[in-house]
Order: structure tokens, then sequence, then C-alpha cells
């Protein structure tokens, strides 16, 4: 099944054009009113929508309305830090992760973008880091790929929502999984069981030249507080 390929300002999508769903619906999100029409930038056609289409739409829209809540409610206990569509488009988005406590990524933050499949969520998101920006066991630091299970068909669920998905992400930081590696020195380290190694290197990876969102020394004010 193709997926929804993005780009650098705009998501182009392989599902037919006069798609642009839920015009009329509504919702409440942070106490304004919006219209979840304003968030599809598809042209309308005279074709009604097939009750797939609708059923997919309406499911990514309350996820966006629950996502915005939890995130606008926390207290620092979740490591999704924002989850938001890419210039309003639901089929990608932009999240930024903080490094868990305790790990070399404490202190971070990191960026991800999301694609949902045409069939979300039957099927899993696509979820990549950005380019050049964590190294991880599990992660193509080339490319931001994630070797992650219920990223894969065989184990992802219908039910867990793309807040989940972060999560197990953020999780997978402080429990990599140097069995199934897309970073092999970083693995083969791990393995090893060299844990000064390890720090070292991903402490230089993430110094360097700082590809994470934040700067290097909002580690060491992370490190203060914790």
């Amino acid at each position: 099944m193709r997926s929804w390929q993005c780009s650098q300002r705009v998501c182009r999508t392989s599902w037919p054009c006069y798609i642009r769903p839920l015009v009329e619906f509504l919702f409440v999100s942070g106490g304004k009113l919006r219209r979840l029409s304003r968030l599809f930038k598809l042209p309308l056609h005279r074709q009604a929508l097939s009750e797939q289409v609708r059923a997919i739409m309406s499911r990514v829209a309350k996820e966006y309305k629950k996502i915005a809540e939890l995130l606008s409610q926390d207290d620092g206990e979740l490591g999704t830090v924002s989850l938001e569509p890419r210039e309003g488009d639901l089929s990608c988005w932009d999240a930024v992760i903080r490094g868990p406590r305790e790990t070399p990524y404490a202190g971070h933050r990191f960026k991800l973008t999301l694609t949902l499949q045409e069939d979300y969520p039957r099927s899993p998101p696509k979820v990549m880091f950005e380019p050049g920006a964590m190294p991880h066991c599990n992660v193509d630091f080339q490319t931001g790929e994630i070797c992650l299970d219920i990223l894969t068909r065989n184990h992802w669920s219908p039910a867990w929502d793309l807040l989940h998905v972060l999560e197990a992400v953020v999780q997978l930081l402080g429990e990599p999984v140097p069995e199934s590696p897309l970073n092999i020195d970083i693995a083969n380290i791990l393995k090893a069981g060299d844990s000064l190694a390890y720090r070292d290197l991903i402490n230089y990876y993430l110094c360097l030249p700082c590809s994470a969102v934040d700067s290097c020394a909002d580690k060491l004010d992370d490190a203060v507080i914790s």
C-alpha cells in the first residue's frame, strides 16, 4: 500500500483529488471553536465521500483533538513535547519528543515526522527521526528510519494512536534492542557491555553538530533539575 509522501512544504496523497472530508465537522480545542475542514487542503467534488474515507478522517480528527487536550494538560510526564499536523494537513505530522531521564539522551529534544498510510489506522504510521539527529542502535542515523515492532503490520494495533506511537519511541530510547540494529557501531558497543563507551559515543554525536532541537546546554539544565 502506498503511503503519503512528505515534502518540505506540502503532503501529496494518492487518494482521489475530490476528498475534502469532514467539511461540517466541528470541534472545540483550547476553548475555541474551529472547523476541521480547514485542516484538509484538498478540492471539493460532487461525488460523496466513501464510508471508509469518512471513518478514517473522523478517526484522525478525534485523535487530533484528544492529543491537543492531553499535551495542554501535561506537566512533563509525557515524553512527547508537541505533535501537530504539518501546515494543517492531517496526513503528515511533525512531532518533538524529549529524551528520557537517566539516558544519554536526557536533556535533548528530537524532531520526528509521522506519515499516515491510506488505510490508517489499520496500518501503522511511518515514523522517521530528523536525518542525522538520532544516534541509536535501532535508528538509521543517515535517514532517521526506526526499527520498532509496533511500526510493523504484524505488531500494530488499530487501537493505538499517534501519541501512543511517540511514547513507544521514547521508551525505545531508554531500552535499545541491539539484536535488531540499524546502527551497527552503537549496537556492537551495547553487545560488548561497555556502558561508558556507549554514553560517550551518544554524547559525541549529540553535541558535535547538535542536530537535536535544543542546544546541548539544555542537557545541563535538565541534569540539575533532576
